[in-house]
């Protein structure tokens, strides 16, 4: 059990990472975008944000974490 609780957890904390990468990605690229404006540099247009994926990851984080933290490991002495 204190296995599934780990991997419940990490997996679910993996999901909020990712979700967090992937904002900071598109946030880096519209700055990026915006700067290249302004020094005449070329810089690849940015695509659509992908905040729908972000927030859908991040909700679904949710679950394993709540499973996780559900999961009550007894012990008991010999």
């Amino acid at each position: 059990m204190p296995a599934l609780k780990i991997v419940l957890m990490s997996g679910g904390l993996g999901m909020i990472v990712a979700a967090v990468s992937i904002l900071a990605c598109d946030v880096r690229r519209a700055w990026a975008q915006r700067r290249s404006h302004t020094s005449n540099t070329l810089v690849l247009p940015v695509e659509r944000n992908r905040w729908s994926t972000s927030i859908a990851l991040g909700l679904l984080a949710w679950g394993p974490i709540l499973l996780a933290v559900s999961v009550l490991v007894i012990l008991r002495e010999r």
